[in-house]
């Protein structure tokens, strides 16, 4: 699982006293908005992409919404819908524009950079601008200061990792990135067998009808998907260690 590895990596100092808890789609969403600013990167390539993060986030979505009982990750999933809003209708993040920086790009490391900077410029005016020490808990922080702290630190986590040598391809950290937001997916499907057993046993009965007929819908959908999973399902302690991405970062170091 080498995405959840790269996103669990800590070596990259924190900008804050304090970091926001972490959800699935954040780290899918950032990912792919450094992915489509990459130089050099057939459009095709960027519109499949674009295309299978979307029909992932749906059941992405849906996991997260459905285990977060009591709304610790709401504003990082919050964070996460906004962003990709701006990602898959303009090709923005924030008010980035990313296919521009595509084509403006010198190479990859250039645009890692430059994402980096444009986020910690956020994070800094923001720290700057508002003294109220309740902001010091990232539940309180701005949507768009969570996306930031996100891009900054995995944008800063790319680089350090190829501190000293030159950075892959642009083709082949785009297919790394792809990789990795493979990997965070499928950790994240691991959950799906959950969620439709929770649907099956909800215990409010005038709501039992309508959640059964949706776990037999998402069953059908995910099927395939489900399949694919058993047989590569990874070894875990206990089931509900998969609910959050931190604590399958905890595992993957464990294992690593």
């Amino acid at each position: 699982m080498r995405g959840l590895r790269e996103v669990g990596r800590n070596q990259v100092p924190s900008l804050h006293s304090q970091e926001p808890l972490k959800c699935w789609s954040l780290p899918l969403v950032t990912l792919t908005s450094i992915a489509i600013a990459l130089p050099n990167i057939p459009k095709h390539n960027v519109n499949l992409l674009l295309q299978s993060v979307d029909e992932g986030l749906f059941y992405v979505k849906l996991i997260e919404k459905s285990l977060d009982k009591k709304g610790n990750l709401a504003k990082s999933r919050n964070a996460a819908d906004v962003i990709w809003v701006g990602v898959e209708l303009y090709r923005k993040w924030q008010d980035k524009d990313l296919h521009e920086t595509s084509l403006k790009g010198r190479n990859s490391k250039v645009t890692l950079k430059e994402l980096s900077n444009k986020a910690e410029g956020m994070i800094v005016d923001f720290k700057r601008d508002v003294k109220d020490f309740v902001m010091e808990n990232p539940l309180n922080w701005p949507v768009k200061v969570i996306a930031a702290n996100s891009m900054y630190r995995i944008c800063e986590r790319l680089l350090r990792a190829h501190e000293g040598d030159s950075l892959t391809t642009d083709e082949g950290l785009f297919e790394q990135l792809s990789n990795m937001i493979a990997n965070i997916m499928a950790a994240c499907f691991t959950n799906l067998m959950r969620v439709i057993i929770m649907k099956c046993h909800h215990k409010a009965i005038k709501y039992n009808a309508k959640s059964v007929r949706e776990a037999a819908l998402l069953l059908g959908e995910t099927e395939e998907i489900l399949r694919i999973l058993e047989q590569h399902r990874a070894a875990r302690s206990d089931p509900d260690e998969s609910e959050y991405i931190k604590k399958w970062c905890g595992l993957i170091s464990q294992k690593f």
